[in-house]
Order: C-alpha cells, then sequence, then structure tokens
C-alpha cells in the first residue's frame, strides 16, 4: 500500500467548554418561574421551591454538559495522539530506503570487448550516441543507439555473452555473502528475442558463473516492485536483483539498448557488503492536479532533502511528445532546484541515448550509483515507465552511515 499522507485525516474537532454564564442566565430563568409558580399555588415565596429547586435541577445539567465535555475531550485526545503515531508510523515507513548493493550497466557507451566498464562518466556528460544510422535489422536511416557488436556474433549469441559478462561480475559481490543468501530474481526485457529463450541465456550465465546463492523469480514491473517491497519485505533477508535490458527492441526508432543490473538489500538486515548508495522509497505521481508538484516535494522529503541538495536530475523516458512532460517541466521548475546546473547537471537520456523502454528505471539508478563512487551528491530521478505510464519520481544518495528508521 503507498504511502499517502495527504489523505491523512484532520485533528479531531475540539468541543466548546460549557458556558458559565448561559446557565447563571438559566438558574435565573428557572428561579423566576418557580416563584411565579410558588405564589400561584401556596400564595407566598417558599424558599426550597423558588430556589432549591432550580438550583437542583441547573446544578444536575450543568454536571452532566461538563462531564460529556470532558469525555468528548478524552475522546479527542485520543484520537489525535493515535492520528499522531499514524503519522510517525507512515512517515517511517515511507523513509524506508533500500542499499545498492551492485550496479551494472551496458549502454551504447560501452565497449564491445569492455561490455560492463563504468559509463558513469559519458552518461554524466549526455554524451550523444543517438544517431541515425543503420539498425541491427539492416534498416537504413533510423535515429537509435545500439550496443557495439562483434562481427559474426548472432543476437542471441552476442546477449548470452553480454549475460555471462554481467553474472561473472555480480558472483564477484555475491561471494561476499553467505552461499545460504537468498535471492529474488526480477527479470524485465524489451526484445525482439523471446523472453522465454533470453531467460534461459540468463540462467545459463547464472550456472557458468560460480554464484553459490539460489535464485527466485518474482513477478512485478518497475518502481512498483520496490515501492511494494520497502512496504512488505523490508526485514526479509532476502536481496532483490534486477536484471533489465533492451536488446534488438521490436520498434527501433528512438530506441535504446541497454542492460542493466541492480542488487538491493534492506538496510535492517544486510549488513556483509558496505553498500555503493542509497535508493529512497520511489513516490509515484497521482492525478490530482497537483500530482507532479506533489510527487516531487514527497520523493525529496523521504530521504529528508532540502529542494537545494540535489546536484542531478535524470530522466528517463519522458519525451516531448508524453503529456506528462508539460507539468513534468513545470513541477522541476516550481521545486526550487538551485543545486542543478541546467546545463551539466540534466540528464535526459531522449536527448542523447534514446528510449531504453523498460531498462529505464534502472539504468537511470545504476548511472546514479555509479556516478555518487566518483563523487557523492544526490540524485533526482524522474522516469516515465512506458509499460504502464506511470512517472516515479526518487531519490539515489550517497551511503551515509545510519540505521533505518523503521523497526
Amino acid at each position: 500500500m503507498a504511502v499517502d499522507l495527504k489523505n491523512i485525516p484532520d485533528t479531531c474537532i475540539r468541543p466548546i467548554p460549557p458556558r458559565l454564564s448561559r446557565w447563571i442566565v438559566f438558574l435565573i430563568f428557572l428561579i423566576g418561574l418557580s416563584i411565579v409558580y410558588s405564589r400561584l399555588v401556596t400564595g407566598e415565596n417558599n424558599v426550597l421551591v423558588s430556589v432549591g429547586i432550580p438550583g437542583i435541577i441547573t446544578g444536575c445539567l450543568y454536571f452532566s454538559s461538563y462531564l460529556i465535555y470532558l469525555l468528548k475531550q478524552i475522546f479527542a485526545s485520543a484520537y489525535d495522539k493515535e492520528r499522531e503515531n499514524t503519522i510517525i508510523q507512515e512517515v517511517r515507513r515511507g523513509r524506508r530506503a533500500l542499499q545498492i548493493l551492485a550496479a551494472e550497466c551496458c549502454t551504447a557507451h560501452s565497449e564491445a570487448e569492455t561490455p560492463l566498464a563504468s559509463v558513469s562518466a559519458n552518461l554524466l556528460r549526455n554524451d550523444n550516441v543517438l544517431f541515425t544510422q543503420r539498425s541491427w535489422r539492416d534498416e537504413e536511416n533510423i535515429r537509435l543507439s545500439q550496443l557495439a557488436r562483434i562481427a559474426g556474433l548472432s543476437d542471441e549469441k552476442h546477449l548470452e555473452m553480454l549475460f555471462i559478462s554481467l553474472a561473472k561480475q555480480l558472483a564477484q559481490t555475491l561471494a561476499l555473502l553467505p552461499a545460504d543468501k537468498p535471492l529474488m530474481l526480477l527479470f524485465e526485457s524489451s526484445s525482439s528475442i523471446p523472453e522465454e529463450k533470453a531467460e534461459a541465456l540468463w540462467w545459463q550465465a547464472w550456472k557458468t558463473s560460480g554464484i553459490q546463492q539460489s535464485c527466485s523469480r518474482i513477478s512485478g514491473s518497475g518502481m512498483q516492485v520496490v515501492d511494494e517491497w520497502l512496504d512488505h519485505r523490508i526485514h526479509s533477508d532476502a536481496l532483490l536483483l534486477v536484471v533489465s535490458w533492451q536488446y534488438s527492441p521490436v520498434n527501433t526508432p528512438m530506441s535504446a539498448e541497454a542492460i542493466t543490473c541492480i542488487l538491493l538489500g534492506n538496510r535492517l538486515t544486510q549488513h556483509a557488503i558496505s553498500p555503493l548508495a542509497f535508493l529512497h522509497r520511489p513516490e509515484a505521481v497521482g492525478t490530482s492536479p497537483d500530482a507532479f508538484e506533489y510527487a516531487l516535494g514527497q520523493a525529496l522529503d523521504w530521504v529528508p532533502v532540502a529542494p537545494a541538495i540535489p546536484g542531478h536530475i535524470w530522466l528517463a523516458g519522458v519525451t516531448t511528445d508524453d503529456s506528462e512532460h508539460i507539468p513534468l517541466m513545470k513541477a522541476i521548475s516550481s521545486a526550487s532546484l538551485s543545486g542543478v546546473d541546467q546545463q551539466t547537471g540534466v540528464h535526459d537520456f531522449t536527448d542523447y541515448l534514446g528510449l531504453p523502454d523498460k531498462a529505464a528505471s534502472w539504468l537511470a539508478v545504476a548511472a546514479a550509483a555509479q556516478a555518487i563512487q566518483q563523487h557523492p551528491a544526490y540524485h533526482l530521478l524522474i522516469c516515465l515507465e512506458q509499460q504502464n505510464g506511470k512517472v516515479w519520481n526518487m531519490i539515489v544518495s550517497p551511503a551515509i552511515s545510519g540505521q533505518e528508521g523503521e523497526r
């Protein structure tokens, strides 16, 4: 369940204490009636009837109203205390984060011989690899970016080679963990290669890499998996392994080939490996008129970090043709992100890489995590998931020592 502080009910309406002046007026009124009644019935003023009985009635009514007032106050205080505890709990839940233990990626910036060499410097410089060229399907004059290919290799053989390199790199990190450490695999792809075939290639690479841990595949898509993991598996001993890639996509114009591998751990249960960075809770954009501004501000608050602190913004999957582009740009402008240099701090994949499709969000996470190793800074990620149209805002921060706020 998503953390939603916007819809938490307001504080309880406090009751108004009974006014003594009104009860004195009521007493005088009753005394007057009693005097008239006593004169008419007995022909004289009876103190017990004229003053005593009105005083007793008024006192009982006043005491009853004050008792009701006190009970309402107790209920309101209990409600507000429960509301305060709920807010504290929800804020703690919202401020959960995952450790980034490994972040590997391969883009058109990579060399064919060393596909997993860090490309964070190229991505930070916005090095353009998106240009008109012949596609892997021999289409002419298609604007795209594609991975460097070794001559003579088929698509499947090339993908298998990339998976083997990825698994070997991952094996170095997993070797630091116990052999019985459980891994949960999220496998996302956009490709003309059938998913069953690609998954078989991945498991073959997994076996040949010598990784000892067992791995179980989970269902899901994109940042929703992270959001749900933070809600339901934050105390789990398992690690989340994400392998996401776009290779030989069906739709080639403006596409970007990319392969990404992210290993995520829980801050409460994983202490064997020092994290590269932290991935904070992603915040999805809702449907309200101020949804973009709210989601952006909430993503910053989950860290928490001031709007002026992020040094880089990564835009993944967002194109000028999307209906979300204009409100998103307005939200960024109104967020006072003064720490971001508009020339060197904004990295829009659409401008220099293309659309990595399902790999877009994870590529942004990997790029930010790798960049933090060179220069610690807070990175704001804004990702539009092509598969469902959701826009997510999240922060990748340096791995500063500290305990998880959620117990």
